[in-house]
């Protein structure tokens, strides 16, 4: 019963995460989708996915164990004079060591992170993390 439920909840996650991408309404005023089949997109979404997953592991050491990210389905970006904020939704893998095993949790997560464009890291927020 679990699996099913954890199944269906892993649906639901790919449905509103889907719902959400799509071109169908756009994206929210003035904000720029970095997902498409321009070259290099996916990886400038997957390298703002990362950045603000290492800015969030420094705030929040208990973090840590959550690796980069694996796959984008939210990644749009602003710009407000030199500043830049990204709302970022995205699959990554969370690694677990106890005794002998070394285990891989699906851990999907959705934040805002927003950085000075002149700055290595910014900071992170409104930050929801669901394991699956």
């Amino acid at each position: 019963m679990a699996t099913s439920a954890g199944c269906l909840l892993i649906v639901l996650f790919h449905l509103c995460a889907t719902i959400e991408s799509s071109d169908a309404t756009g994206p929210p005023a003035g904000w720029i989708s970095m997902l498409g089949k321009a070259a290099g997109r996916e990886d400038a979404a997957l390298g703002a996915c990362d950045a603000a997953m290492l800015a969030y592991r420094i705030t929040w050491p208990y973090h840590r164990r959550i690796n980069h990210a694996v796959e984008v389905y939210v990644a749009g970006y602003h710009m407000d004079g030199f500043f830049v904020t990204y709302r970022l939704v995205f699959l990554a893998m969370e690694h677990l060591m106890k005794e002998q095993l070394d285990v891989s949790i699906q851990v999907f997560v959705s934040l805002i992170y927003r950085k000075h464009i002149l700055e290595p890291f910014g900071s992170v927020g409104n930050v929801k993390i669901t394991t699956v």
